[in-house]
C-alpha cells in the first residue's frame, strides 16, 4: 500500500466516507492521490491527482488536510449507487482547480 500521512472522514447523507492521502514514497512532492471508501464496506476507489498540488499551489504544503478534505467532500458528493465516480473534474481548491481519476 502507498505511503499517507493524511486522513480524515466525512459524512454526506447518511454515509460515512473515509479517506487517505496517497504518495509513491516518503520523499518530497512527488505525484499524489486519494483513496476513498465507505466506512465499514471492503474495497477502495484510487484516484490521481492533477495537477501535482505540490508543483500546483503554495498553500498545499501547510494546509495539506483542508484540500485532501475539500477532494474528498466533491467526491463523495457523487457517490451514488455504492459506486464512485471513475473521475471527478473541476474541484476548486485555494483558486485552481483539479482533477481526481
Amino acid at each position: 500500500m502507498p505511503a499517507s500521512t493524511v486522513k480524515g472522514k466525512l459524512v454526506v447523507g447518511d454515509v460515512t466516507f473515509e479517506y487517505c492521502e496517497t504518495k509513491s514514497s516518503n520523499a518530497g512532492g512527488g505525484p499524489r492521490g486519494i483513496d476513498i471508501w465507505v466506512k465499514g464496506v471492503k474495497g477502495r476507489t484510487s484516484y490521481d491527482i492533477t495537477p501535482n498540488p505540490h508543483d500546483n499551489s503554495k498553500h498545499y504544503p501547510k494546509k495539506s488536510v483542508a484540500f485532501y478534505a475539500a477532494l474528498a467532500t466533491a467526491i463523495a458528493a457523487r457517490y451514488a449507487g455504492e459506486k464512485f465516480p471513475k473521475s471527478v473534474s473541476n474541484i476548486s481548491w485555494q483558486g485552481e482547480s483539479y482533477k481526481c481519476e
